[in-house]
């Protein structure tokens, strides 16, 4: 058994296009994954019905376009920064137990 010779440079170039091909997938697949998985937990923190509302009327309405996908994104980021910014303002009010807690106190 001896190893098969490349026969001719049109053949070394298929098989180095291939290989690269097959490379930049596997790069692709993680980068992918990695942006899943950060979009994925952007989408636990979002907590108020009206923000998860409007998601779900746009990705229902989605078609598998690039275009559509870039507008589920921004759209995922730009209600988990307002869902932050909700939150400060919570965490910065103090609740009715605390008030009350301070006036026995």
């Amino acid at each position: 058994m001896g190893k098969r010779l490349i026969k001719d440079e049109i053949s070394w170039e298929l098989g180095q296009a291939y290989g690269m091909t097959k490379a930049i997938q596997r790069f692709m697949d993680h980068y992918f994954d990695q942006l899943k998985a950060e979009y994925f937990k952007m989408l636990r923190e979002i907590n108020d019905l009206d923000l998860v509302d409007q998601i779900n009327d746009v990705i229902y309405t989605t078609k598998p376009t690039r275009d559509d996908c870039m507008l589920m994104l921004n759209l995922i980021h730009q209600q988990h920064m307002e869902q932050i910014k909700r939150n400060r303002v919570d965490s910065q009010i103090p609740s009715k137990d605390a008030k009350a807690n301070d006036e026995r106190g």
